[in-house]
């Protein structure tokens, strides 16, 4: 057959011409397709940003699509866009700011308080306390100070049988007789955190604090730390974790100055079991590297406190607060316990 002769007024083609043919189009109209969704997409996503508003266009017909697709282009290129976000260190420092305005500087939060054992008649007792808490945190740092004191005295009258048989007993001791001191213990810390990442988990610290107890058998207790911490924390709960470096030296009631270097690990947890209750648990354990005074073998030496409390808000600015205070020395001080637990409650006022 002849492929070059003329039928009814039309030119016959190949059949595999009108199969490239065919194949042509198809890619073109998928290409035009492509074009109008992209551009579509485009539109949609300026007019969601954009605070002006443009009527919904009617969808372009297939023959038109050349035409559409320059309208589309040049109504794109008119209406207002977005400003996309930098790049590098730009970037970072964008991210910085929002993260600082996420957690903002919310100041200082002060409260002060004081508690009292008063008893009179069989025994008499004088028990007088005042603590003081200020804290401060922001995106970037944490402060904690920390004051409390306490004083006491006792007057102790037994009963014992009269030695001359004239009343069945006898209470020792003057009614009215002087009272002796049995408490006076009083401490000033201060702590310092700096965090080291915008996730606010990893943080070097500083801590230091000045204490006084005679009935643990030193005058003054000068202590100092430098360490590394990690923090962990959700709505309810924050933990940290810290490893370091600490520096004793006590002057002892008896006995000279005792100075040594220790390695320090500590734990703070606070929980918030509700609205109105939290309990917080401070543990911190050192165990000495050296010692100048008591003939002890590295690491024999280790001290330990844990302080575990229960506060409960009552109003808008009045906390109690219930607070289990253990102390341990395995080397104590000459003619010290080497045990030593206090029970305290104080009513706290928020100052701040």
């Amino acid at each position: 057959m002849d492929w070059g002769t003329k039928t009814t007024g039309c030119r016959r083609e190949p059949p595999h011409v009108h199969a490239e043919t065919a194949n042509l189009n198809i890619m073109k109209t998928a290409l035009v397709t492509l074009a109008l969704l992209l551009l579509h997409t485009q539109n949609v996503a300026a007019q969601a940003v954009s605070p002006v508003t443009t009527p919904a266009q009617a969808p372009a017909p297939a023959t038109a699509a050349a035409p559409a697709a320059a309208t589309d282009t040049a109504r794109a290129a008119t209406e207002p866009t977005t400003p996309t976000a930098p790049d590098g260190p730009e970037a970072k420092d964008a991210k910085d700011e929002t993260s600082d305005n996420d957690f903002p500087d919310k100041g200082w939060l002060v409260s002060a308080g004081g508690t009292a054992t008063l008893t009179e008649g069989n025994s008499s007792t004088r028990v007088f306390g005042v603590q003081l808490d200020a804290d401060r945190e922001s995106f970037r740092y944490f402060v904690g100070i920390e004051g409390s004191a306490r004083y006491g005295k006792t007057r102790v009258v037994s009963i014992v049988p009269d030695p001359r048989g004239e009343t069945e007993a006898i209470r020792e001791g003057r009614p009215g007789g002087s009272f002796e001191e049995n408490i006076n213990d009083w401490l000033l810390s201060n702590k310092y955190g700096r965090y080291l990442s915008d996730r606010r988990s990893h943080y070097i610290y500083t801590l230091a604090s000045v204490e006084s107890d005679r009935f643990r058998g030193f005058w003054i207790r000068s202590q100092g730390q430098l360490g590394y911490g990690y923090r962990l924390a959700n709505e309810r709960l924050s933990a940290k974790v810290e490893a370091g470096l600490d520096f004793t030296e006590d002057h002892q009631v008896v006995g000279s100055i005792r100075s040594r270097l220790s390695l320090a690990a500590n734990m703070l947890i606070e929980y918030v079991i509700s609205d109105t209750l939290t309990l917080r648990e401070n543990f911190s354990h050192v165990r000495t590297l050296e010692t100048n005074i008591l003939d002890v073998s590295p690491l024999e030496d280790h001290r330990t406190r844990s302080n575990t409390s229960f506060q409960v808000k009552l109003t808008d600015n009045f906390d109690l607060r219930t607070s289990a205070i253990l102390d341990y020395a395995s080397v104590p001080a000459p003619g010290a316990h080497k045990t030593d637990i206090k029970f305290t409650t104080a009513v706290l006022y928020s100052i701040l």
